[in-house]
């Protein structure tokens, strides 16, 4: 294991990237965290999973140990053709992950939720909360953001339903979104923010 003095990015085995030194993400405290960084970054230590990452399709990647990778697309849940070469590769990209939002991952603190450069929420976990040597899930931002009548269109409810919420929104009552992980609570509030007017003060309220 390699780190470098000034940036401390924890390098997995050389097997693990196909990338050379040229290629590698730039050291130092002016490109960590910044979304260019990112790009550049994740293409070194989480490699096995750069087609995934890159797929429009694809909003969730699921790592469950170095040789156990899903993704979802479309809504659906599927296994990957994906794996780190090793348990210390698959802990590197975790720590490395953990590096670029400012926080660090041990047996100490072995649970860490935030979000990344691009906007996507990442969740790792660690031993001893895992049997493997790392698990995480890094949920992908989507800039593209979805109206009520895209959510129609979709077939993800009916149109009496979405114009009884645009109603609601209209009154000014109060609306709980709920779900589970990946049910589309978010997609849901950006929708429904498409019908607030400019002069309008509205509050949110999450419970991660």
């Amino acid at each position: 294991m390699r780190i470098d003095q000034e940036h401390a990015m924890i390098a997995p085995s050389p097997a693990a990237s196909p990338l050379d030194a040229a290629d590698r993400p730039a050291s130092g405290p002016h490109t960590c965290g910044t979304k260019d960084a990112w790009i550049v970054a994740q293409r070194y230590f989480l490699a096995p999973l750069m087609p995934f990452l890159s797929d429009p399709a694809i909003t969730e990647v699921m790592v469950n140990g170095r040789d156990a990778v899903f993704i979802e697309r479309h809504g659906r849940i599927e296994p990957a053709p994906a794996r780190f070469a090793s348990d210390a590769d698959l802990l590197a990209a975790a720590r490395n992950i953990a590096q670029f939002i400012g926080r660090r991952i041990s047996p100490e603190s072995p649970i860490l939720d935030g979000r990344l450069p691009d906007g996507s929420r990442v969740c790792i976990v660690v031993a001893p909360v895992t049997s493997h040597a790392a698990s995480f899930t890094i949920r992908k931002f989507s800039s593209t953001l979805l109206s009520l009548p895209d959510l129609v269109r979709a077939g993800a409810a009916t149109p009496e339903a979405f114009e009884f919420l645009r109603m609601a929104i209209e009154a000014h009552h109060n609306i709980i979104v709920s779900g589970g992980t990946g049910s589309g609570k978010t997609t849901l509030v950006n929708a429904l923010a498409s019908c607030f007017h400019d002069h309008e003060r509205v509050i949110t309220i999450e419970d991660t």
